[in-house]
């Protein structure tokens, strides 16, 4: 990987992830700003939701080509899915959902598959509570740190599970950041740790340049465990 290169990505990578953050509203199968019902802001407000969302999606439409019959057992199922009152009940919806169509008649089995559960990651909120701003500052540089590396060079290696799931990581530790914002009540606080990630990002990104990847990705594994259940 050229350094210089990639010192310029991982500065574009931080200054994407602030726009996203600006944002705050993740991808879903429909259009989040929009969104009118409880229900759809719960999906587009939580990362995991919405990725079931769009994997679910695909499932229906490639169901669909099969079988036009389904369209009454999606309205049945829209109609259970919206009595739910809580994330979990919309998650276990979700997954029982794609379960079904991933198995109809004509179904490959793994064209649509199965989204992350959110059960894989801690809760953002404990976690930022525990780790500060501090910590939170510095996985947020760690994980974006990582994407640039990725988009400069997707052969990049580690033991276990975390790269894969990078973009996974930069979501929840953006509602990390978002917890610490509204819990500190501070005017100055998202200024503030939105800056030390800047200048976190900065010397992660030198340490890649001059150490290489082997003496940045402990720091990366860590935050990626802290996430972890």
């Amino acid at each position: 990987m050229h350094t210089f290169a990639f010192m310029h990505a991982s500065r574009i990578a931080l200054v994407a992830w602030f726009a996203l953050m600006a944002g705050s509203v993740h991808a879903a199968s429909f259009d989040c700003g929009k969104a009118s019902t409880l229900i759809e802001n719960a999906i587009c407000t939580n990362p995991e939701l919405s990725r079931q969302d769009e994997v679910l999606a695909r499932a229906y439409q490639a169901a669909l080509k099969q079988d036009s019959t389904i369209k009454a057992d999606q309205i049945a199922w829209l109609k259970e899915r919206n009595r739910c009152t809580d994330e979990r009940c919309l998650i276990r919806a979700y997954d029982r959902r794609i379960a079904e169509l991933s198995v109809r008649p004509g179904s490959t089995g793994n064209a649509a598959p199965a989204a992350p559960s959110a059960s894989r990651y801690k809760n953002p909120a404990q976690v930022a509570d525990t780790l500060q701003m501090a910590g939170v500052s510095r996985c947020i540089s760690a994980v974006v740190v990582m994407s640039a590396g990725l988009a400069q060079d997707p052969t990049i290696k580690a033991d276990g599970p975390e790269i894969r799931n990078n973009n996974g990581l930069l979501t929840f530790y953006g509602e990390a950041r978002k917890h610490l914002i509204r819990s500190m009540n501070n005017p100055a606080a998202e200024g503030a740790i939105d800056n030390m990630v800047r200048q976190q990002g900065e010397y992660y990104g030198k340490i890649v340049r001059f150490q290489g990847w082997d003496a940045f990705l402990p720091t990366y594994k860590e935050c990626a465990s802290s996430a972890y259940r």
